[in-house]
């Protein structure tokens, strides 16, 4: 392990540390106020289940990256969750809520970034 690698350890341990409280935190507040999610997908003729399911998924894979070899496949199982919160609300023409979850994807692309250079 080369000298860079060993001083990216610390500093991607918090961002993932970073991430898995975000993303827990999102999907609680999805969770608890389900109300903007549960309308958007209304406008769209779906149900509310999904923004159940969504908050669910977001707190479980959070709290799956705090476990090391869970760490990759709940960042990908983020990013499909971020990738569909980005283009219902693009849909839904709300760019600023998008903004939020391209901010969530970014993150867990970040973190998939960061477990691959450590294998």
């Amino acid at each position: 392990m080369s000298g860079r690698a060993r001083r990216a350890g610390p500093l991607a341990d918090w961002v993932v540390l970073g991430a898995a409280a975000l993303f827990m935190a999102a999907g609680m507040l999805t969770v608890r106020y389900p109300e903007t999610s549960i309308l958007r997908l209304a406008a769209f003729g779906l149900p509310a289940w999904p923004a159940y399911v969504a908050g669910v998924v977001e707190m479980v894979a959070g709290a799956l990256l705090l476990h090391g070899r869970a760490r990759p496949w709940a960042a990908v199982v983020l990013i499909a969750v971020s990738l569909a919160a980005l283009t219902l609300n693009f849909a839904y023409r709300e760019p600023r809520s998008g903004l939020e979850a391209l901010g969530l994807m970014v993150l867990a692309v970040v973190v998939v970034l960061l477990e691959k250079k450590r294998s």
